[in-house]
């Protein structure tokens, strides 16, 4: 009761408005959508090297693989945001956080072992030989990636604590220009800096270049933390962490249940192409509606605008699942998906479709996220482990039902994940009302010292 007494002092019940809310998401948003800009700059540098379109097969399976080792860390930026209000706390994080990088880089130097490496991606994810070269170049150089990511982590948690999220989205922008201008001189050179290599130091430095610019940015406001006396032992910031950490696996699985089911529906030869067209536009903004769980672990405290958090929440995913809706229209459906995507003209009414059934992913996401959110202030992890859990297993109940049914299978993923989004979002409102509220010190927030922008 105490800490609960001081965090409502912090922030002003003026400061939580929709305009508030919004200066503080909207940069969010927009570093989540934007970092999949860079990916097509860094699959042009990987397919122009010797193997071609291989390559950019073999780099999007390594970073899949990449991205799910980072997931068993994803839980210390969570912690981060509750844990990391004060200096002492910060300390414990930033020490994990480096262990955090180094513990993650030695997994994927493991399977980066030439035996083990061909067990996961020659036998288990049954790559084509010249796939699988272009996979391991990929992994193997992208070691470093792990303990930057991981770095970065407490440089970012401050900045979004401290409501400086466009600061946070100034660095995030400076990796994408840099990034463009690699590509560039990679793609351009004589010297021949193209293949899986080239492609993963265009995406190296630019992300370094990010977290020291982080770093640099966030440094005035960790200076200014408030000592409180209380060091939070290192073990109550991995216990806790480790909760959104599993979750975080667990989702990383949806996509795999999704096409699994997905490619046993008829014709998958046509659906297929299209659905994964159309949905890595959803999934941009989606990720961007996952930022919605930061927004409230930065306001909840403020009891008088938890309504208005939860509007905000609601207004921001439906914006968000109107935005990939710009891309039906007929000139840009032509030039994206056809040009582009090199998808068939005959596609356009099954492109239409499946965009228009996955309007409400966004929505959902944001609300479940909204949940999650709501339970981490409450220090209650449990509730969201609960949710993700159920979120899975809704994702294949669902699939399979839909399959059962007859669903097209452009179809499936919009119903599976519209469903499980609902389904999870509930699980975890009903799991906080009974779970029992865990014994762990939540610090106050510290209070802005330094001008936000």
């Amino acid at each position: 009761m105490h800490f609960n007494m001081m965090e409502s002092k912090t922030i002003s019940p003026k400061t939580v408005t929709f305009g508030s809310l919004a200066f503080y998401f909207i940069p969010l948003a927009l570093q989540a959508i934007s970092q999949s800009i860079t990916y097509p700059l860094v699959a042009a540098v990987a397919a122009r090297g010797v193997g071609g379109t291989a390559n950019i097969a073999g780099l999007a399976q390594a970073s899949i693989l990449l991205f799910f080792i980072a997931s068993i860390g994803a839980g210390i930026f969570i912690a981060g945001m509750i844990f990391g209000k004060t200096a002492e706390g910060y300390r414990v994080h930033y020490k994990i956080s480096l262990y955090t990088g180094i513990t993650l880089s030695a997994i994927q130097a493991i399977i980066c072992i030439p035996p083990v490496a061909h067990l996961v991606l020659g036998v288990i994810m049954g790559l084509p030989a010249d796939m699988e070269r272009a996979a391991y170049t990929t992994l193997l150089v992208s070691i470093p990636l792990q303990f930057v990511f991981a770095q970065r982590t407490p440089y970012m948690t401050t900045l979004f604590l401290h409501r400086a999220t466009g600061r946070a989205y100034t660095a995030t922008l400076g990796r994408i220009i840099l990034t463009l201008i690699l590509a560039y001189i990679f793609c351009s050179s004589s010297l021949d800096l193209t293949g899986p290599f080239w492609a993963v130091i265009c995406q190296t430095i630019p992300i370094i270049f990010e977290s020291i610019a982080m770093c640099l940015m966030a440094r005035p406001f960790i200076r200014k933390l408030p000592h409180v006396g209380r060091t939070p032992a290192p073990k109550e910031i991995i216990s806790y962490a480790a909760t959104f950490s599993l979750g975080q696996v667990f989702l990383s699985l949806s996509g795999y249940i999704i096409g699994s089911f997905a490619s046993r529906a008829p014709h998958p030869e046509t659906t297929l192409p299209v659905y994964y067209a159309v949905i890595s536009l959803f999934n941009a903004v989606s990720f961007a509606a996952t930022r919605i769980s930061a927004t409230v672990i930065t306001f909840y405290e403020d009891i008088s605008g938890r309504k208005t958090l939860k509007r905000f929440a609601f207004t921001a995913g439906s914006v968000l699942g109107l935005i990939p809706l710009i891309f039906i229209i007929p000139f840009l459906s032509r030039w994206y998906f056809i040009g582009v995507q090199q998808l068939s003209p005959e596609d356009i009414p099954l492109i239409v479709g499946t965009s228009l059934s996955l309007i409400f992913i966004p929505l959902t996401i944001a609300m479940r996220a909204y949940c999650e959110g709501k339970a981490a202030h409450l220090k209650k992890p449990v509730a969201i482990l609960s949710g993700q859990a159920i979120y899975v297993a809704m994702i294949t109940i669902s699939s399979f039902f839909a399959l059962s049914l007859g669903v097209a299978g452009n179809m499936i993923g919009a119903i599976a994940l519209t469903f499980s989004n609902v389904v999870a979002g509930l699980i975890i409102l009903f799991s906080i009302n009974l779970e029992r509220k865990e014994e762990i010190e939540i610090p106050p927030e510290p209070t802005p010292s330094i001008p936000q922008r």
